[in-house]
């Protein structure tokens, strides 16, 4: 007769037999959806001439780029140059064509929709008002990878160094900044492997307890879960889990607190603040419109990315040439009508 520990034997074994048997039903029925396990794709994401890297280490970014001139060969053989000013910024004029030193200056944050990347330099829509507003100075703080808090860091150090205040500052955002900002998992794990920084810190905000704005520099990794280099259905597992912290209200609310930030510095040096929309969805306008209660411009200038007029693909999905003189248009167009005005001329005093 079968004793009773027997027979407990019996049924975990027949447990662990069931969920050995679900598990790998759920693994074949993910791999037949498409899904694969995880691949660690340290790869760059270009081969970079001269020098082999774009990015170094920074102690309160994160990273930045080198200064230089750079030629960037994607896997699939496209080519496009960058060049940096000696500040580590991408260029928005030929170099050699400074502009006077009394005027005043539009500075553009953003991250590598406005730094112009897979662009030449002339193709950037910061390069583009440059040529449209040839009375103002613009200046491109955008770095690809950058959330609004490295926007808010950049703006910072800026002003502590003595650069002069501009007449108007534009915060061009993405809902993905969200993400980026509080340094969410997703991130970390599409971003870290391709810049081979090494050990890097970066900036990680955050709330307290009165739902003010705070951040802390820690040190920055990606752990894959076990086993999900191996099965599909783990890295399944893990990619919902990243989309749920995604999709959760604590990134927007920390944006929002930065946005907040951004505004009282602006108040403080007499700066007009314009929130641009590059990517069009719910959650972002609904950014707008908070920024707006803030006082602040905010305007849409986003574009169909799934339309092949407005990408690079096959090559890349970031805005090509096309998509960035529309950008130029539509962002003109509202500094034109309803930005600049508040400014009297290019070496006047704003209203």
């Amino acid at each position: 007769m079968t004793t009773f520990p027997m027979r407990y034997l019996l049924y975990l074994g027949y447990c662990l037999l069931v969920l050995a048997a679900a598990f790998f039903l759920a693994e074949g029925v993910v791999r037949l959806l498409g899904n694969r396990p995880y691949t660690n794709l340290a790869l760059r994401f270009a081969s970079v001439e001269p020098g082999g890297r774009l990015y170094q280490r920074h102690p309160t970014l994160g990273f930045a780029h080198f200064p230089g001139r750079y030629t960037l060969t994607l896997p699939t053989g496209f080519k496009f140059q960058v060049t940096h000013g000696d500040d580590g910024l991408r260029i928005t004029r030929p170099q050699g064509s400074p502009a006077a030193a009394d005027f005043k200056q539009i500075w553009i944050f953003g991250c590598s929709f406005t730094y112009g990347l897979c662009l030449n330099d002339p193709d950037t829509y910061p390069w583009l008002l440059q040529e449209r507003f040839p009375d103002f100075e613009v200046v491109n703080f955008g770095v690809g990878g950058y959330g609004t808090i490295q926007s808010l860091i950049q703006l910072r150090e800026a002003l502590a160094a003595g650069r002069k205040p501009p007449a108007v500052l534009i915060i061009a955002y993405a809902n993905l900044h969200d993400l980026r900002n509080c340094g969410f998992r997703s991130w970390r794990k599409g971003l870290i492997p391709h810049l081979e920084l090494g050990e890097t810190f970066f900036p990680h905000a955050g709330l307290d307890q009165e739902g003010n704005l705070q951040y802390a520099y820690v040190k920055w990794d990606y752990a894959p879960l076990p086993l999900m280099d191996r099965f599909a259905f783990l890295h399944r597992l893990e990619t919902a889990y990243n989309r749920w912290e995604d999709r959760s209200r604590h990134g927007r609310l920390v944006s929002q607190a930065i946005f907040r930030e951004i505004n009282r510095i602006c108040r403080d040096h007499n700066i007009v603040p314009v929130v641009a929309d590059l990517t069009w969805d719910r959650k972002t306008g609904e950014m707008l419109e908070y920024c707006r209660s803030l006082g602040m411009f905010a305007v849409d200038i986003s574009l169909d990315f799934t339309h092949p007029d407005n990408n690079f693909l096959p090559h890349d999905g970031h805005p090509n040439a096309r998509a960035n003189r529309e950008y130029a248009r539509r962002l003109g167009d509202f500094l034109e009508e309803r930005v600049l005005p508040q400014v009297v001329g290019a070496r006047g005093e704003i209203k």
